[in-house]
């Protein structure tokens, strides 16, 4: 595997704006860091993802009454520094690692950081190469302690006080939250080789060692637990200890293993990770730094090696962020040096939080997954007291008492502490339920794990049992009231109706999967509702999940005639297309759905809305299997939505607007995930390689890229034809591929040639075995 480097020639400015486009992004789940690598001043700026403050400052906007803000920063102060040579400063996506290198008077300085997941600690090492050259100051900062102010009325930002002090070799900044009651910890500790350390003040200083480094770690009193969204706001995490002694052991434990030993464990731990998977567009690191590359491809030059780098950043970003034992990366991922996130960073399901795993298991890091689904399992008493409020506000004759009766269901807005009550929402209808557990059903579809069915089937359940409760017959038709499609306003007001495409695409996709599971392997399953699957089978048919207008569009709305008549016709959403993409209801075998699918892309436009919205194109147009289209797509976040660091911007990036434009790390998720589809799609019955292949890629191959069913794959291209693809069966599933004139394809397993069976030209059907490896040539 190729190594991978966002490059500097500068240290990133020390402002917003320097953080957001230069800054380099490290995290373990449990922290995010930010490397501003100054010369005489170097900034880690720290991200605690549990650490949130209430109020209506900016970004709250009098909607929201929380949102995660910067725990604060690391500072690391050179006296001895100042004029350098040859600075240079890199993150190495292959083995998560920011460097930091320089010259001046002959001595050759180099920083190392890392965050590291095994031993949940981040890691910064100060070397030179001669000894005795490291001198510094080491001081912790907590950003934005605010004083008290009163309750009523609500201030801009609720109180947050805090101190940092030093004990021993250990700088400890602490303090509390005010608003959920929120008690805060960082621990800093700093070892050296040589020269003298000493406490002054608030800052440790070391002078004329050989080495130092210094070891951190993140807390709070947060606990992911039912209570914590059950409960009234001060009473969250009423009981809950300090971090205080967690961190302290922690570190006490970081602190018995060398450096050398602390790295060691991160690169094995992201190493196994990362390596899984990548792609080979033929592209190279000429040693240029990424602020040039991106220029050359704004100017229209190839730069594949940039193409390739943008596509692993997405797995970096989920490898950072969605460990096991941790919270899901939100709306800026893990990192916010803001007072308040951009959007609160908070979980937002009419489409945000859903891509941030659009390509965990396409790109083979499915146990990354962990994370949204402990979140959901930890929130879904509280969203079964919203399914409970529903059903009875607005189906009261199909309420029953007791927990769990009447399903589950949530709205957009969620966050580590509350669960979004749906309601008759103006913003986001019922479907929004189903949104969220796309990607559960998908965990099973990839992984074929009955573990994880056992886990995801009572979530599907349960929300099928709501669904159940809130469809309406109308004629033949079963449609769900109070619909809604995400953000879609009409003659300046939000606009409500009755079974809009979003709504029956998502409750279509979560029924006829519960139902699917319960099919194949209803026996494995303890306890489940037959009853309330006869029900739904009943319904499942008659949901019309998609409609075709007089444009030839797949219609939004019911009662929309052409195309446009409803709504913005360039909108941000193109949320009538979700059972295309991520869903699957509109496939290979719905010629006319995709037909009316690609109209409605192009009526929505191409070079359109913000980041997100172009990976959502992107993969639909991956779907429906148009490269052109797709790396056009690909290419346009590249050029207008990518900062130097390569993070994803929401809005389109110039001269002008650059100071308004924020970081959203669902666009570089979406990316990923987009690509990963272009080069195996298996959305349908058949595993389709190489289903969106552009002009631009036709000499390439892949590795490790998964297919529902727990296929792996890799692939070997020339001329844009398939010359070599492996496939190794994980579960022992069927094989079915769609590729152009496979049957002239040898296929051979251990050596020996076997004959599949092809029911066309263009397709092979083949029974495995868990193990099987199938090797296609073409003759």
């Amino acid at each position: 595997m190729k190594e991978y480097l966002i490059r500097f020639s500068s240290c990133a400015e020390d402002t917003i704006h320097g953080w957001k486009n230069a800054s380099l992004p490290l995290g373990n789940g449990y922290m995010g860091v930010n490397v501003f690598g100054g010369v005489a001043r170097d900034r880690l700026q720290l991200t605690e993802p549990t650490l949130v403050t209430g109020g209506t400052g900016r970004w709250l906007e009098n909607r929201y009454k929380s949102g995660q803000e910067s725990f604060g920063d690391l500072l690391l102060d050179f006296p001895d520094l100042d004029q350098v040579k040859n600075y240079e400063r890199t993150l190495s996506l292959n083995d998560a690692i920011a460097r930091v290198t320089f010259v001046q008077n002959g001595v050759r300085y180099e920083r190392e950081y890392f965050t590291s997941y095994p031993d949940r600690v981040g890691v910064v090492r100060l070397s030179a190469s001669e000894k005795g050259k490291i001198t510094v100051n080491i001081s912790a900062q907590i950003a934005f302690v605010r004083e008290h102010l009163p309750v009523e009325p609500i201030p801009p930002f609720t109180a947050k006080s805090g101190a940092t002090i030093v004990s021993g070799d250990t700088l400890v900044a602490s303090g509390i939250s005010e608003y959920y009651g929120i008690v805060f910890e960082g621990q800093f500790c700093v070892l050296h080789q040589g020269g003298k350390r000493t406490e002054e003040g608030n800052h440790i200083a070391v002078k004329n060692a050989d080495t130092v480094t210094v070891l951190y770690t993140l807390g709070t009193n947060y606990r992911l637990e039912e209570k914590t969204f059950l409960l009234p706001r001060e009473e969250k995490l009423k009981g809950n200890p300090s971090p205080h002694e967690t961190l302290t052991a922690r570190l006490t434990l970081a602190k018995t293993r060398t450096y050398e030993a602390l790295r060691a464990r991160h690169i094995e731990d992201h190493n196994a990770f990362f390596s899984r998977t990548s792609i080979d567009l033929g592209g190279a690191d000429d040693g240029r730094t990424t602020r040039e590359w991106i220029r050359d491809y704004r100017e229209g030059k190839a730069v594949p090696y940039l193409e390739e780098l943008f596509f692993e950043m997405g797995r970096y970003m989920t490898i950072a962020t969605s460990r096991e034992g941790t919270l899901p990366p939100g709306l800026q991922g893990k990192w916010n040096a803001y007072e308040i996130a951009p959007w609160t960073a908070g979980y937002w399901y009419n489409i945000n939080q859903q891509m941030n795993y659009w390509g965990v298991f396409s790109t083979d890091l499915a146990e990354l997954y962990a994370p949204y689904l402990a979140f959901n399992l930890a929130r879904l008493s509280s969203a079964e007291e919203g399914g409970d409020a529903y059903i009875r506000e607005l189906h009261p004759e199909n309420f029953e008492e007791g927990k769990g009766k009447n399903g589950w269901i949530v709205a957009t807005g969620n966050s580590a502490y509350t669960v979004g009550r749906a309601t008759k929402s103006t913003h986001s209808g019922p479907g929004t339920g189903g949104f969220t557990v796309i990607s559960d059903i998908d965990y099973f579809r990839f992984t074929r794990d009955k573990s994880v069915l056992l886990t995801v089937y009572p979530i599907l359940e349960s929300l099928g049992r709501f669904y159940d409760k809130c469809l309406e017959k109308f004629g033949d038709e079963y449609l769900v009231t109070y619909s809604a499609s995400p953000e879609i306003h009409h003659e300046g007001k939000p606009y409500m109706t009755t079974g809009c495409a979003f709504d029956q695409q998502m409750i279509y996709e979560t029924i006829s999967s519960l139902i699917y599971m319960y099919d194949t392997h209803g026996d494995e399953i303890p306890d489940a509702d037959i009853a309330l699957i006869d029900r739904l089978r009943e319904k499942a048919d008659r949901l019309s999940p998609v409609l075709i207008g007089a444009s030839g569009q797949v219609k939004e709305f019911r009662e929309e005639n052409f195309y446009g008549e409803i709504g913005d016709k360039h909108h941000r959403h193109i949320s009538h297309l979700v059972g295309l993409y991520p869903g699957t209801v509109i496939n290979e075998s719905t010629p006319e759905w995709i037909e009316g699918a690609k109209k409605t892309l192009h009526f929505r436009g191409l070079n359109t809305g913000c980041g997100w919205s172009f990976a959502h194109k992107l993969g639909m147009w991956a779907r429906v299997g148009d490269g052109e289209i797709s790396h056009f797509l690909y290419s346009e976040m590249i050029k207008t939505h990518l900062f130097e660091n390569l993070w994803n911007s929401h809005d389109i990036i110039t001269e002008e607007n650059f100071n308004k434009c924020v970081f959203q790390a669902d666009g570089n998720f979406g990316a990923t995930a987009g690509v990963a589809e272009m080069l195996l799609c298996s959305s349908g019955k058949y595993i389709c390689p190489l289903i969106a292949l552009p002009k631009a890629w036709q000499n390439g191959a892949f590795e490790g890229l998964v297919a529902r069913g727990n296929f792996a794959f890799c692939a070997v291209w020339q001329d844009g034809i398939l010359r070599r693809m492996t496939v190794t069966s994980r579960a022992g599933e069927p094989l079915r591929i769609r590729y152009p004139a496979i049957a002239t394809y040898r296929v051979t397993q251990s050596g020996a040639q076997v004959t599949p069976t092809f029911p066309t030209h263009d397709t092979l059907e083949c029974p495995t075995t868990k193990g099987d490896v199938f090797v296609f040539e073409r003759t």
